[in-house]
């Protein structure tokens, strides 16, 4: 029994995105009500929940909350606290618990519809769905597959005013909270097919190309040769190749005036944690 206990207080320190602007949720502790509880915001319970751990002097990994509870007058860190020294009364115990019930209430509720908004999801009832190239994205079939999760969703609005009018932006994963991956597949100048993936971290945006002719930059040219980004992604492993090529002026012909032929290929390994992009 001893160690659900301990196991439950250890997953109830967890980060709250956005707490640092949330505005002070209690100027003293008190225990609130399951109906004012039932009234606060996701990152208000959040707070509260770890209020508990704070009052204490526990000092939290996540920075944001150590940085929240900081600014208050009554925080006293200790570093030499660990979850399993921490001794909690069972009231502590019980309204901890019952925090994180409602919040696992908010979770459930978003679940069901962010769960279904993702490749990852698809890819469940679709064997088709990776890996997923260049090829595949390039394809009717394909699209329609993916349009139904192009949602309105965090962020996709800016990444449309960088990119393009019309094209794909899903996410890749479901995640709720952390780092996101979305894929964004357009056509520039509505004729050349470019793919990105959008990384996502703290509303910042990082591109990484994934589809891409690269030629006319830093000297590079169709006579003295080029290269080509293309990529595979197959679920959270992700490999992209720079594919360098020149004019393959000797077999040129009427019909092919300008063929090309591969020099060489670079490949780069990644693969999609939840702390972002890693180089394997």
């Amino acid at each position: 029994m001893k160690r659900i206990i301990l196991f439950t207080l250890l997953c109830s320190i967890l980060s709250c995105k956005g707490q640092t602007e949330s505005k002070e949720v209690v100027s003293s502790f008190e225990y609130l009500s399951e109906e004012v509880l039932k009234t606060k915001t996701e990152e208000d319970l959040c707070l509260l929940r770890n209020e508990v751990f704070a009052r204490k002097g526990y000092v939290f990994k996540n920075e944001d909350l150590n940085t929240y509870f900081k600014t208050k007058t009554w925080y006293k860190p200790n570093n030499k606290l660990n979850p399993e020294s921490l001794n909690f009364s069972e009231k502590e115990k019980n309204y901890i618990n019952q925090i994180k019930y409602i919040e696992e209430d908010f979770f459930n509720k978003k679940e069901v519809s962010s769960s279904i908004m993702c490749i990852d999801h698809l890819a469940k009832t679709n064997s088709n769905i990776y890996p997923i190239t260049e090829n595949k994205l390039n394809s009717d079939t394909y699209y329609e597959l993916l349009k139904p999760i192009d949602y309105n969703s965090d962020n996709r609005k800016k990444i449309a005013e960088i990119f393009y009018d019309e094209g794909l932006v899903c996410d890749i994963t479901c995640n709720r909270i952390g780092i996101k991956y979305k894929l964004i597949s357009y056509f520039k100048d509505g004729e050349q097919h470019m793919v990105r993936l959008a990384i996502i971290k703290d509303n910042k945006i990082e591109y990484i190309k994934l589809y891409e002719t690269i030629i006319n930059v830093n000297g590079y040219s169709f006579n003295s040769g080029y290269y080509d980004i293309d990529f595979k992604l197959d679920v959270d492993l992700l490999e992209v190749y720079k594919i360098f090529k020149i004019w393959d002026k000797e077999n040129s012909t009427e019909e092919n005036r300008y063929p090309t032929k591969e020099v060489r290929k670079e490949v780069t390994k990644y693969k999609l944690t939840e702390n972002g992009l890693v180089e394997l």
